[in-house]
């Protein structure tokens, strides 16, 4: 085989071989060894109608957070993050909302509108939505200990990050 017709087989088997589980918040890259060589790693993808669901809904969730933090900005002031405040609040009522729609009524939304709604509009409105709903998903699962250490790793390496991000800004 040459090396287009390589590509072209690893591009077919890649279309062809991603088989979803369970998506609910996210669609992960599955990574599988192909053979013992190195070069021979396959990347599966999810469906394009989960990553088109995913890219509208996040599209809007931007947009929405864009300007509920600049009328809020403009009604408020800028002394306080309300704007952000507000999306992280919102953004948890709205998943908790849907994901629970989701979760106890089957059926109700197909993958895809699930897909749109949850990881597409909310995480383009705030990642904070999940993070609230992971945690207490894990609280309601008996693992408030988990819970807790969710909070606060993300909290503490959210502010790592920040103050990261902060430093190698200044350096440039």
């Amino acid at each position: 085989m040459t090396t287009g017709e390589n590509i072209i087989a690893l591009l077919e088997e890649t279309l062809t071989s991603f088989q979803p589980r369970n998506i609910f918040f996210s669609c992960s890259i599955v990574i599988k060894p192909g053979s013992r060589k190195r070069s021979a790693m396959s990347v599966s993808l999810p469906p394009f109608s989960q990553i088109a669901a995913v890219a509208l809904g996040g599209s809007v969730g931007s947009m929405a957070r864009f300007f509920s933090n600049y009328y809020f900005s403009m009604w408020l002031g800028t002394t306080f993050p309300y704007g952000t405040l507000f999306v992280n609040v919102a953004g948890s009522l709205w998943l908790g909302f849907i994901g629970t729609l989701a979760l106890n009524k089957a059926g109700l939304f197909d993958a895809n509108v699930r897909l749109l709604l949850t990881t597409g509009f909310a995480g383009g409105f705030t990642t904070f939505s999940s993070l609230a709903f992971e945690t207490m998903s894990l609280y309601q699962g008996g693992s408030w200990t988990l819970a807790l250490a969710n909070v606060a790793s993300n909290l503490f390496l959210g502010f790592l990050g920040l103050i990261l991000g902060i430093f190698l800004a200044r350096l440039i």
